[in-house]
């Protein structure tokens, strides 16, 4: 609440106030900054008391698109402008119905699903409101992070364009009816609902498979050829021992699985993991130590990401391929040991990894990025044979104190003009040996 007494809020006093949902302000407000509420987008219901004489609402709600109503009970106008997203301005007591976890919105005649307050993970979406169509409103499952299967009805009129904006998780969309548009894997027309879904199917039951805490989703393409994927983790560990394998076959960790666990601190991945998808682990604020074993080939762009706390991990020789920004900022790791076998770096692969002191390059790697090693400032030796025919643009670019110790006697004709910046040393003809630990 914003008591009586309050006259001026600077720029961005309460901007990105994500817990807020409910906001009542008593105070005449003459003085406003600008975004003063920007981005709370939790916030769905405003309240101004009676005694308000005055709010300049210029920006004042800029970035809100979750909010629903304006309750105004004071004599200065507020228009429904104040937000674009905003449904209706009146004067009565909320009109946001909570159904069974799903908030339900009624004005002029039509229904609007505007949230879900729930916990559950896979979730079937109501069959109606008042035995009448819906519509889904933009972000309404924003703040559902989680979620990984949804299932649709046959009574919802309409899917705004970034209802589901967010849902990353999301692995399996059940039709069950629904006719309001086109769904499509890595589509948006129907508010992404379906964006990062492995399947989309009408059969009666989700197909998730829940292992100890672990979920795993078995897809057979329109080839008959059987893939698995583990797709996200509801257990308690925080030190994981990821399956052998699934029901004796082999797994993919799926996109987004771990994405944002705050409790992990170190995870396990065994032989029978193939490939460790987009965002598998990225932004695991806790993650200190990863050991992956032999099996897992590729390794996606942004796979560890953002995982901060990061300082020790290991790569098998079966790696082949390590792609875009797959360990970026990664601030954590001191040292990486890239494994014989791998052939492709991707672009900015490490980029921002500011505690990496030293990499040697294997023999086996050709390709080498834009960026790869961009950002990380601590680095002081890096060695490259001749393996490598391309090297991408800036790939060490912000590594001051860097010299780079090349096998080559000279630039390769395939490596960018500005593969490094001006001020780094290079040692070109260096017979490289490997160091022993």
């Amino acid at each position: 609440m914003i008591p009586e007494k309050v006259t001026s809020v600077g720029d961005s006093a309460f901007s990105s106030c994500n817990e807020l949902s409910y906001l009542r302000i008593d105070a005449s407000i003459t003085e406003c900054g600008q975004n003063i509420f920007w981005s709370n987008y939790n916030l769905q219901t405003v309240y101004i008391g009676e005694k308000v004489t005055y709010v300049d609402h210029t920006y004042l709600f800029d970035g809100c698109f979750r909010l629903v109503e304006v309750i105004n009970l004071s004599s200065t106008e507020v228009r429904d402008t104040v937000c674009q997203y905003v449904i209706e301005v009146h004067d009565e007591e909320s009109k946001i119905i909570n159904e069974n976890d799903f908030l339900f919105y009624t004005y002029g005649g039509k229904h609007y699903l505007v949230g879900y307050v729930g916990e559950d993970i896979i979730i079937s979406l109501p069959e109606s409101c008042n035995g009448e169509k819906y519509e889904i409103v933009e972000y309404a499952f924003q703040v559902c992070k989680d979620i990984v299967s949804v299932r649709l009805s046959s009574k919802i009129a309409r899917i705004a364009n970034s209802a589901f904006s967010g849902c990353n998780k999301i692995v399996e969309v059940i039709e069950n009816g629904y006719h309001g548009g086109h769904l499509g894997v890595g589509k948006t027309e129907s508010g992404y609902v379906a964006y990062n879904a492995i399947e989309i199917h009408n059969e009666a039951e989700s197909k998730i498979e829940n292992i100890d805490g672990y979920l795993f989703y078995p897809y057979i393409n329109g080839e008959g050829q059987m893939y698995n994927y583990l797709v996200g983790y509801v257990g308690n560990d925080t030190d994981l021992v990821l399956p052998e394998s699934f029901h004796g076959e082999t797994y993919s960790i799926y996109k987004w699985a771990f994405s944002g666990n705050k409790n992990i601190r170190s995870v396990e991945i065994g032989s029978n993991v193939t490939s460790i998808r987009e965002n598998a682990f990225r932004g695991c604020s806790e993650l200190t130590r990863v050991v992956i074993n032999e099996g897992v080939m590729f390794i996606y762009d942004f796979a560890f990401s953002n995982c901060k706390k990061l300082s020790n991990v290991h790569l098998p020789s079966s790696l082949h391929y390590i792609e875009s920004y797959a360990f970026s900022y990664c601030t954590g790791l001191e040292k990486i040991v890239i494994p014989e076998g791998v052939y492709y770096i991707g672009g900015s692969a490490f980029y921002g990894c500011t505690g990496i002191e030293e990499i040697e390059i294997p023999d086996s790697v050709t390709q080498i990025e834009d960026w790869a090693f961009a950002g990380c400032t601590s680095l002081i030796n890096v060695y490259i044979p001749d393996s490598v025919s391309h090297m991408g643009r800036e790939v060490f670019k912000g590594s001051p104190k860097l010299i780079v110790h090349c096998a080559a006697k000279e630039k390769p004709t395939n490596w960018e003009t500005d593969w490094k910046a001006s001020d780094i040393k290079v040692d070109w003809g260096v017979i490289l040996e490997v160091p022993v630990e």
